[in-house]
């Protein structure tokens, strides 16, 4: 653990020297979890040469699993060290625990029991990503279908929808049958194509998104692919509204479990 940190923070103390920035990270491409350790005064000298003592992250991450470091220097850093003509330079450290599996499954089943409204949709997922190809043997990964939240009405009861990602590609969600969605969350429309902006939540934090449908396609495409992507392989749950015509907003909520395998398995 000692030596694993120490070398994620000479990678980072080089990132920082040789680049003039107050902000380098370091990722170790680990699924990141929500634990956390800071050090907002981590004790460095000679504007950064001399760098912090080793970070102390082994009682919190558990196994030893790293997923980032961040480190930075504050507006409280940076006048501590000008009063000392940079003798004295420290910088805040964060350190990002990474999920191990036996850890993601106990706050999996910790989050059902704290919400029972989501029990019922988390029993009927399982980690159920797998990689795939596509008609032009591109590699690429799909999630499973999912239904929603709150089922539809007829016609629509029986709709699911299924996250792909196209390596060096696009990503889309695509229904069952063709999603119907309403004139008020329109962006644009163009030759036989409209733009819609869609609400979001990832592991509870708001997101929007905008989407492109092809008239009477089955498809919704998102415009930017690699955020999406990103979200997709760093969280543990992604939850979509669909404005669909009639059913106001219709909730898909994909868990995210082995999403991160999936994808870089085809995709490296």
């Amino acid at each position: 653990m000692r030596s694993s940190m120490s070398k994620l923070m000479m990678a980072v103390m080089l990132a920082a020297v040789t680049t003039g920035c107050f902000h380098a990270t370091v990722t170790t491409g680990l699924r990141p979890s929500g634990e956390t350790v800071e050090d907002k005064w981590a004790d460095s000298f000679v504007s950064g040469l001399v760098p912090p003592n080793t970070v102390a992250a082994g009682p919190i991450c558990g196994d030893g699993r790293i997923a980032r470091v961040d480190t930075r220097v504050s507006f409280l850093n940076q006048i501590v060290s000008a009063l000392t003509l940079g003798i004295y330079s420290p910088m805040e450290i964060v350190v990002t625990c990474a999920v191990s599996a036996q850890g993601g499954i106990r706050s999996q089943e910790m989050q059902m029991a704290d919400e029972p409204e989501r029990q019922v949709v988390r029993s009927a997922l399982t980690a159920s990503w797998s990689t795939t190809s596509f008609a032009d043997e591109t590699p690429g990964a799909r999630s499973q279908a999912v239904s929603p939240v709150t089922p539809m009405s007829s016609p629509y009861r029986d709709v699911t929808g299924t996250i792909f990602v196209q390596c060096l590609g696009p990503v889309w969600i695509r229904f069952s049958v063709a999603p119907n969605l309403s004139d008020g969350a329109v962006i644009a429309t163009g030759d036989g194509f409209t733009n819609y902006a869609l609400s979001a939540q990832i592991d509870g934090r708001d997101v929007r998104y905008s989407v492109s449908q092809d008239w009477g396609d089955y498809d919704l495409r998102f415009h930017n692919a690699a955020t999406v992507g990103q979200a997709l392989t760093g969280s543990n749950e992604i939850e979509i509204m669909i404005p669909w015509s009639g059913e106001g907003n219709v909730r898909f909520r994909w868990d995210l479990d082995g999403s991160y395998s999936a994808i870089q398995s085809a995709c490296g």
